[in-house]
């Protein structure tokens, strides 16, 4: 919360440098926007290895920081300079959540194929 609220007063907690403080709060800003949807992001990978689908799992971990962050990080600085290093984070983790949430509708439908029969 203080991230989105108050970032100032949580970034002057380790710097004095006033330019420092107000580029870290503006990025602390942009990073924590998608923090309330990364625990959905979690919680499917890990509902994916409790299941016995470690290789699932494994995938939607590594899209978060790996699959989607690397390329946003090379690509969005040449459009917004370095709040396109900031606008990298978040995006990974909304595009790691649709596709966290298109695999569990995939199973979840596969689950419910084979109640059926």
């Amino acid at each position: 919360l203080m991230g989105t609220f108050i970032p100032e007063i949580a970034v002057s907690i380790f710097t004095s440098d006033k330019e420092l403080v107000r580029m870290a709060a503006e990025g602390l800003r942009i990073v924590v926007l998608m923090c309330p949807i990364v625990g959905f992001q979690m919680v499917v990978a890990n509902l994916f290895q409790s299941i016995g689908m470690a290789w699932k799992a494994i995938f939607l971990s590594l899209t978060r920081q790996v699959l989607f962050l690397i390329p946003f990080l090379l690509i969005f600085p040449r459009f917004w300079g370095v709040t396109g290093i900031w606008i990298s984070m978040p995006a990974a983790d909304l595009v790691a959540c649709v596709v966290s949430a298109l695999m569990l509708g995939y199973q979840y439908r596969s689950f419910a194929r084979l109640q059926k029969k």
